[in-house]
């Protein structure tokens, strides 16, 4: 995660302060907001640039670490999650090892794992070696077991919520440069949409900011917060860098799946994986349904 992190602001130190109430009970609303329900008494955002993530941020209970592809994914589902296509390549490529979601700030002591039973990636993805062939690059991920508390699934939000200039957050367990050599925590940062690239279904995190993805923070979220509740929402998957740049993580910036044009298609694929989830409709991305392959583990 490439960040400039800088000084805490009294609105997010309030916040921090009245985090304990959560500790006592006051639950993990992370739903569409129609609950009447609040996150507002869980610690937000009020940072500029970004910061390692402390056991009461919001982007705790929903990030996961998947091993042994090096990337991260985000839980929608009570075990489901969504991540990277080209991530599955490096699960395959490690066929010896058994393939877990991680959970937690160290993605080296966990605070709950479980080992992965089915992954279906986009059948799109990779078809040419061109630009176009890299796109659809997102993969459905089905764990042998329900996550535990207080570890909860965040929904998928929806197009007509993103807009040029949304402020987003981004979170994952990659490198903070280019040539970082640390296995860094869940760190997360925030930023904001430039560019919304719909032929491709893609979004574009602004650039030259020194804010952005980088090598491990693949498949992870972009999340957005609902004004009224504080709670997250997921409408994207971190994909690479830039389209146009010098192809380095160091300047900030990030091309992310759109995830909320892909809602069609994850109904259809959750059914196939027999871990269905409710509250998808078709969007036309469902045309890739009967092309769908699973990978069991």
């Amino acid at each position: 995660m490439t960040t400039h992190a800088g000084p805490l602001s009294e609105d997010f130190l309030e916040r921090e302060e009245k985090s304990e109430a959560f500790y006592d009970g006051v639950g993990l609303p992370f739903d569409d907001g129609s609950t009447g329900e609040s996150c507002s008494a869980l610690p937000g955002f009020g940072i500029v640039g970004g910061r390692a993530a402390s056991l009461g941020d919001l982007t705790y209970f929903s990030t996961a670490h998947i091993y042994p592809a090096g990337c991260t994914a985000t839980l929608i589902g009570p075990r489901q999650l969504v991540t990277a296509a080209h991530c599955v390549k490096n699960i395959l490529d490690n066929v010896e090892i058994k393939p877990k979601a991680r959970f937690g700030l160290n993605r080296d002591k966990p605070d709950f794992e479980a080992e992965i039973a089915s992954i279906i990636a986009h059948p799109a993805f990779g078809r040419s070696a061109s630009k176009e062939g890299q796109l659809f690059d997102i993969a459905l991920v089905v764990l042998k077991a329900d996550v535990e508390a207080p570890f909860q699934a965040v929904a998928v939000g929806f197009p007509q919520e993103l807009n040029l200039g949304r402020e987003v957050v981004l979170a994952g367990y990659g490198r903070y440069f280019e040539n970082d050599t640390q296995r860094r925590p869940l760190t997360w940062v925030k930023t904001e949409v430039e560019q919304l690239i719909e032929p491709w279904a893609e979004i574009q995190l602004t650039r030259n900011t020194e804010k952005g993805g980088c090598y491990g923070d693949s498949g992870g979220p972009t999340f957005i917060v609902q004004p009224q509740t504080k709670c997250l929402r997921v409408v994207g998957v971190t994909h690479g860098p830039p389209r146009e740049g010098d192809g380095t993580c160091d300047r900030g910036g990030e091309t992310v799946m759109n995830l909320s044009k892909y809602r069609g298609w994850l109904n259809c694929g959750f059914q196939a994986l027999e871990a269905p989830l409710s509250g998808f409709e078709d969007d036309g991305s469902e045309v890739y349904c009967s092309q769908n392959q699973i990978l069991n583990f």
